[in-house]
């Protein structure tokens, strides 16, 4: 529960500090005192967005702590998995808020963010405030109460992520098949520039052999003038003796004269071995200028249109005919993975089939769950708001299944009431009071009190639109769900207030310069002069103060009118 909430330098509040008891806490003063400032802070330490514009005027920062003890164990134990200690079962949190904008967050002494912050503090205090009851209005937050009265939220996130996995096959299936038209024209595409790189049939490096020989052919008689050329130089021709030749007969000479002239051995080795060298040459130039293929006919179209077929292919495709071949081979496999789609749609569009069975199976057991939840949970309401002076007013939960799926299941969850006995009931945005949607939702707060584990819940205003009885009757209501949780209530009905077992009184004065707020919890004397006020306003008098009394000891005394619930 809250033991302890300090205030510093927030709003009106200069430093206030508030000691809160187990039990009914209730909260009073004149409006302006700054009652709201509370609950603003509590907001904050629970995650909230905040504000610089809640600092103080003339403060750099303000601080809000709040000091939680006999924390439960599954508080305890999720604080713990954050990596927060708590000592003895308590739990310090500490929030600033710069005037510069910066926030900071600590959990018992360690430093925390906003988000952890919110996680932390859905498990520690649920704030109704002024506002909440309109809540009742949006027909869309009507599930989620049933939900909760139910305990269904383990199997509502088991149908919501069997949900979401249809929703993304639907996507992945519905993107595929709007590709469709476009995987057409890329599947003609690549069938085309495989078709084409295919029917050429090149072979690496053929590109290079057609240019030679192209090369060969168009200069074959200036090639054959050149080579006779050579070979007459090397063998000789008509007109003498060739290079070999004469080479033959200088080493000839060179060995008659080796015997007279030995240092001539040396030389004539030499120029045998040019000669053996001469004699390889001129057996490559007939090789080259001879053959099988040298007189052949050579259709240089042919081998011209062939390159030119390869050239406009490496132009489209690649620099050479390896890359041109590697990208028909990437081609194929893109051909290969678009043809595969169709078979990965009806294959995808079975798997959802199955899924989709899940999630209907999933959402038509929360239906029936729904429709069993809603009529004990109109049942629970009816008598509370019986006891609440509202015994006439019959509470209906309508679940009503389609067969689409949505978020949150197959249904359609709303709220309706009957105010008088024989009418039909209707929604309650068209027939219910400001007094009677803050009834209503006490008697939601306090039943679902009963299914949750928070410690302490926080009623702002719960009275708004109520007096009399009805606010008496509230405060009842608010005592004897007390018995199992902490209840802080701001309150403007004396009614309300005199239920509380610690009353602490919001109250503003000025110096003349700056406006302050004092909180302070009131004894018994100083309880009835402000019960006395509520009832009278500023003019308290002896009738006012008896009264006050008297409510206060009829309160405390425990006097109950409530009929049997059954």
């Amino acid at each position: 529960m809250l033991r302890t909430l300090y205030i510093e330098n927030v709003a009106v509040i200069q430093r206030a500090t508030l000691p809160l008891e187990a039990g009914l806490n209730v909260l009073t003063g004149e409006t302006g005192a700054g009652k709201s400032i509370l609950i603003g802070a509590v907001n904050a330490i629970l995650g909230n967005r905040t504000s610089k514009d809640m600092v103080r005027q003339g403060a750099d920062r303000a601080l809000i702590s709040a000091l939680f003890e006999e924390l439960s164990p599954a508080v305890a134990a999720r604080a713990e998995e954050m990596g927060y200690d708590c000592p003895d079962g308590s739990l310090l949190i500490v929030r600033e808020i710069g005037r510069d904008g910066r926030n900071t967050c600590k959990i018992g002494g360690r430093p925390a963010n906003v988000s952890i912050l919110k996680e932390l503090g859905q498990l520690l205090i649920n704030v109704h405030g002024q506002h909440d009851s309109q809540q009742l209005l949006d027909e869309k937050s009507h599930i989620r109460v049933l939900d909760t009265y139910g305990q269904l939220e383990p199997l509502l996130e088991r149908y919501q992520a069997q949900y979401v996995k249809v929703r993304d096959l639907k996507r992945t299936i519905a993107d595929l098949e709007a590709r469709r038209s476009e995987r057409e024209r890329q599947i003609d595409l690549l069938s085309y520039q495989i078709g084409e790189i295919t029917e050429a049939d090149p072979a690496p490096g053929e590109d290079l052999v057609l240019e030679e020989q192209i090369n060969k052919a168009k200069y074959a008689e200036l090639i054959a003038q050149n080579l006779q050329a050579a070979q007459d130089c090397l063998n000789g021709g008509e007109e003498g003796s060739g290079a070999i030749g004469l080479l033959q007969t200088a080493a000839q000479s060179l060995q008659n004269i080796r015997e007279y002239l030995p240092a001539t051995g040396a030389v004539g080795d030499k120029l045998t071995a040019l000669l053996y060298e001469l004699q390889e040459h001129a057996a490559d130039l007939s090789a080259l200028s001879g053959g099988p293929d040298a007189d052949a006919y050579v259709d240089i179209d042919f081998l011209e249109n062939r390159l030119a077929t390869l050239q406009q292919l490496e132009k489209k495709y690649g620099a050479t005919l390896d890359e041109v071949l590697a990208y028909r081979d990437d081609c194929q496999r893109q051909l290969e993975a678009l043809a595969g789609s169709d078979e990965e749609i009806f294959s995808l569009k079975e798997q959802m089939r199955d899924e989709l069975g899940t999630a209907t199976d999933l959402a038509q057991q929360l239906s029936a769950k729904r429709k069993k939840a809603g009529e004990r949970f109109s049942a629970a309401i009816c008598r509370e708001l019986a006891f609440l002076n509202m015994s006439g007013v019959t509470f209906v939960t309508e679940v009503v299944s389609e067969p689409k799926l949505h978020r949150d299941g197959m249904d359609a969850v709303r709220f309706l009431i009957s105010a008088n006995v024989g009418e039909a009931p209707k929604s309650i945005s068209k027939i219910a009071s400001g007094g009677e949607l803050s009834r209503i939702m006490l008697a939601i707060k306090n039943i679902l009190a009963e299914k949750d584990q928070i410690d302490t819940l926080i009623f702002d205003e719960i009275d708004t639109g109520v007096s009399g009885s009805a606010a008496q009757k509230i405060g009842q209501k608010l005592k004897e769900t007390a018995a199992s949780h902490q209840i802080i209530c701001v309150t403007h009905s004396a009614s309300l207030a005199a239920y509380g077992g610690n009353h602490l009184l919001i109250s503003k004065h000025s110096d003349g310069v700056s406006t302050f707020t004092d909180i302070r919890p009131l004894g018994e004397e100083d309880r009835v002069r402000e019960l006395a006020r509520i009832i009278s306003g500023d003019a308290v008098s002896g009738v006012s103060l008896q009264n006050a009394r008297e409510m206060l000891a009829r309160a405390q005394g425990g006097v109950d009118n409530r009929p049997a619930n059954g």
